[in-house]
């Protein structure tokens, strides 16, 4: 209950405020929900016929996966030390701004790379969906933080949090939805209009 009173106490100038960072919040997540689960399926489906051989090893698709998942924890280093660096270079406006054109090149990469279906792309897909989300919903965070006043906190992160929820439940939903009918490509296109909105 404190929770929706919390809710229902944002004040008349700190509304226009909160819809655009709940809708922001919203497309991020959305982002992430179509990503995750296409990178999950096109990297299961490389090692569905044909196990992974590494090191010796023979590895099945869910093998393979858990590899992966290591091979994010290694990446999750590097960006974080990535962002590090830009935070003290540059001030939260420009940052947003850089993860922004990091990730959009990273999308149009993955959109020339992927339709070849080399192995090496899906597991750079994999990869690169995870540093999706890391990026923008750190980056989402970083700025939140230094926007919202201490004694704004309670008010305005309840809203704000559903609208990522909310983005979650529609970016999942429309996958399912239309998987089958669209390609890899215009999914990358699809977050890429994502991405654009986000920095606007």
């Amino acid at each position: 209950m404190n929770y929706l009173r919390n809710m229902l106490m944002v004040q008349r100038g700190e509304r226009a405020f909160t819809a655009l960072m709940s809708l922001q919040f919203f497309l991020i997540i959305a982002g992430f929900w179509i990503l995750k689960p296409l990178k999950k399926t096109l990297f299961i489906a490389q090692y569905d016929d044909v196990p992974l051989r590494l090191a010796g090893f023979t590895l099945d698709a869910a093998r393979a996966e858990l590899v992966a998942k290591n091979v994010n924890m290694v990446a999750a280093l590097g960006v974080t030390i990535l962002f590090a660096l830009l935070a003290r270079r540059s001030g939260r406006r420009r940052f947003i701004h850089a993860i922004a054109g990091l990730i959009g090149m990273g999308l149009l990469g993955m959109g020339m790379w992927l339709p070849t279906d080399s192995e090496v792309s899906r597991w750079a897909f994999y990869v690169f969906g995870d540093v999706f989300n890391m990026l923008l919903v750190t980056g989402f965070f970083a700025f939140l933080n230094d926007t919202v006043r201490p004694s704004q906190v309670e008010r305005l992160y309840g809203p704000i949090v559903l609208g990522g929820v909310a983005g979650g439940v529609a970016g999942a939903g429309f996958l399912r939805e239309f998987i089958s009918s669209w390609p890899v490509t215009l999914w990358l296109a699809l977050c890429g209009v994502l991405l654009a909105c986000i920095v606007a």
